[in-house]
């Protein structure tokens, strides 16, 4: 499998292109750059969306140049040379606005990703721990099952990022939870691959243009 993996990357410097791997929450941010990127440059990025540990697990097979992920995650899965692109923020999305933090307890039910094994699931329920709150939640997989369920109704809350806020605007409330609550989301890049193409797409990302394009939607 090994060698399969690097036969792969071969191929792939070969006809000048690098696989990126970039959580399915992100995408409607990326896709837009990525093709801005690729119009300009000869080594193209290939993107692949999907679940993080999905993503990890290709990662850990040699078949990604570079990954997208929160700094805690990625390092404590053994992925290092890490390049910070900003923060993560944690909002709470609702059909009806909520007044302050506390009115998150009057939700009935509150889409929850799993804090065992997503990031802004762990950061809600650190925030919650420390704001003395106790909603009724669901736990949900992912956080865009969790979205999910808010938009056909089956929650009246789903924990998301700001990055969701800022899409979802025209269709719900938000209410961000100060970060001293939850500790600090640092949102970036680990380099799996050190090549042309990664440097290039690297140094793109950390160009003054795409950082305050990424601060619009809240990285």
């Amino acid at each position: 499998m090994k060698a399969l993996s690097l036969a792969m990357l071969c191929f792939m410097y070969l006809f000048g292109e690098i696989y990126v791997g970039i959580p399915g929450g992100y995408k409607d941010i990326f896709v837009k750059m990525i093709n801005k990127y690729n119009s300009t440059h000869k080594i193209k990025v290939n993107a692949l969306y999907g679940p993080m540990g999905v993503l990890m697990a290709q990662a850990k097979l040699n078949n990604l140049d570079v990954i997208l992920g929160d700094r805690e995650k990625l390092q404590k899965n053994g992925f290092k040379n890490f390049v910070k692109l900003g923060y993560g923020k944690l909002v709470i999305l609702t059909k009806e606005k909520l007044k302050c933090v506390n009115e998150i307890n009057n939700l009935k039910r509150l889409a929850l990703p799993n804090p065992k094994g997503t990031t802004y699931g762990k950061a809600a329920a650190e925030a919650f721990k420390n704001l003395h709150l106790h909603p009724n939640t669901v736990i949900v997989s992912l956080m865009p099952q969790g979205i999910n369920y808010l938009k056909i109704s089956q929650c009246d809350g789903a924990v998301a990022n700001k990055t969701q806020e800022v899409l979802l605007k025209k269709r719900f409330y938000a209410l961000e939870i100060p970060q001293k609550y939850y500790n600090t989301i640092v949102i970036g890049f680990c380099v799996l691959h050190k090549n042309r193409g990664a440097e290039d797409f690297i140094k793109f990302l950390s160009s003054p243009e795409i950082e305050k394009y990424l601060q619009g939607y809240g990285i």
